[in-house]
């Protein structure tokens, strides 16, 4: 039973490193900028007032698909135990911004609407977390333990911790219920 305490502790401890890091990593993706820039005028100088051009038309920008993730989830995670260091540091920079469906099964669904996703099926004994996609947090109680579901959705961060993956998926992931 003192084993059991102990990789669960342990187990524990593995997931707020990750949550950490993946807060540490993102951290930039929150920051926004502002200007402060205000117009220039010039003293001594008159004008006089002249009609305001009508703006052209001008047809709105479409938005530029993201590409689809070329590796699936049994590939990063090979790729993360294969690579050394330096390599996967390269690597993961090419992971964000890319789309992916996948399937797993949930392990918790935090009332924020927050999903834990295991990639593995329940049947694995020593399995924690791979993903983490949200829904709107009125919906948090649809889902249950073990359930598996399917899901399409952008990655925003993929981090490595003591040779587990910590993938987390923006907030615009669609779950399908298979």
């Amino acid at each position: 039973m003192k084993k059991l305490w102990g990789f669960l502790k342990f187990l524990g401890i593995a997931f707020l490193v990750i949550l950490v890091l993946s807060l540490l990593v993102n951290k930039d993706d929150d920051a926004t900028t502002t200007s402060d820039a205000q117009p220039v005028s010039q003293a001594g100088t008159t004008s006089k007032p002249t009609a305001t051009p009508r703006p052209a038309a001008t047809p709105k920008p479409t938005a530029t698909p993201l590409p689809w993730l070329t590796d699936d989830f049994a590939m990063i995670r090979a790729n993360s135990k294969d690579m050394t260091d330096a390599q996967w540091d390269a690597y993961v920079k090419t992971l964000p911004n890319h789309l992916a469906t996948w399937t797993g099964w949930i392990q918790e669904v935090k009332s924020s609407g927050e999903i834990l996703v295991d990639m593995d099926p329940p049947e694995d004994t020593f399995s924690v977390q791979d993903c983490y996609i949200h829904v709107p947090k009125e919906n948090a109680l649809k889902y249950s333990l073990d359930q598996k579901i399917s899901w399409t959705g952008t990655v925003k961060s993929v981090t490595r911790v003591l040779g587990s993956l910590g993938i987390m998926f923006k907030d615009e992931t669609m779950i399908d219920v298979p």
